[in-house]
Formats: C-alpha cells, structure tokens, sequence
C-alpha cells in the first residue's frame, strides 16, 4: 500500500509518500541519498541514483528532504518540505 499526500504544515507546502514496505533500516536510512547505494537484501532493480537525483534538485529549490517511518509503523516514508512563498 501507497499513501501519497499534499497538505500545509508548518506554514509550508509538504509532499509526503508513505508505504508499508520492508521499510529501510536507521544505517541505510541515513545513506539513502548516496549515489550508487543499494539497500541489500530488497531484491529489486535499480542503479541508486533516484534519491541523490531527488536530494540534489530539492537542495537546488530550497526544499527539504527528510524520511522517516511508513504506514502502519512498517515501510518507509518520505517528505518534501517546500520553502514558504515570498510575500507579494
């Protein structure tokens, strides 16, 4: 299962995608936004670029990546905290 979610919080915008997957590990957790690294054991097809891909454009717009826990206390969940708008 998938939850994905746009909502205020804080007085900024937060993009939040949440599963109840294998989940990720506190060690791997850390390391999840390094080029090339894999969590082991997941079995699944991928090079490790994705998330260094989505940290560097999120460092490039001011916003904020951060993880943490997954649905149900399994899995892995993942936020996108955008920077508030200049007042006009």
């Amino acid at each position: 299962r998938i939850e994905i979610a746009a909502l205020h919080h804080a007085g900024r915008g937060r993009i939040s995608v949440r599963d109840d997957g294998p989940g990720v590990d506190g060690a791997s957790r850390a390391r999840l936004t390094e080029r090339f690294f894999r969590v082991l054991g997941q079995g699944q097809p991928g090079s490790g670029l994705g998330l260094s891909i989505v940290r560097r454009i999120a460092e490039l717009h001011g916003i904020e990546l951060g993880f943490g826990a997954g649905l149900d206390g399994r899995g892995l969940g993942v936020t996108l905290d955008f920077p508030r708008a200049a007042a006009s």
